[in-house]
């Protein structure tokens, strides 16, 4: 008897968990609490993100896009001219000499 485990009905075991050790209660609150972590880390970089992709959108739209209510997510026409254009009118140069 030594090593066994007398249950409440009477019959005896050998003292190891019933359940497995994949359904245990532990494991499956150590697995509820990393996907809760999972999805806080997750929402936590689209709160971070959204401003940078709505800069990279908004970058190539249409002048008069930008200015419409309510805003339109997606270019109507990508313009990717914006950048090159970008590069003509403002004296990047200068500024990064100034820097320097």
């Amino acid at each position: 008897m030594a090593g066994e485990l007398i249950t409440a009905g009477g019959q005896t075991g050998s003292g190891s968990m019933s359940r497995s050790g994949l359904f245990s209660s532990a494991t499956v609150q150590r697995h509820l609490g990393r996907a809760l972590l999972y999805l806080i880390a997750i929402g936590g970089s689209a709160l971070f993100m959204f401003p940078f992709v709505w800069t990279v959108l908004s970058s190539l739209k249409k002048g008069s896009e930008l200015f419409l209510f309510p805003p339109t997510w997606f270019p109507a026409v990508p313009q990717p001219q914006n950048y090159p254009k970008v590069f003509e009118i403002v004296p990047w140069g200068l500024w990064t000499w100034n820097s320097v």
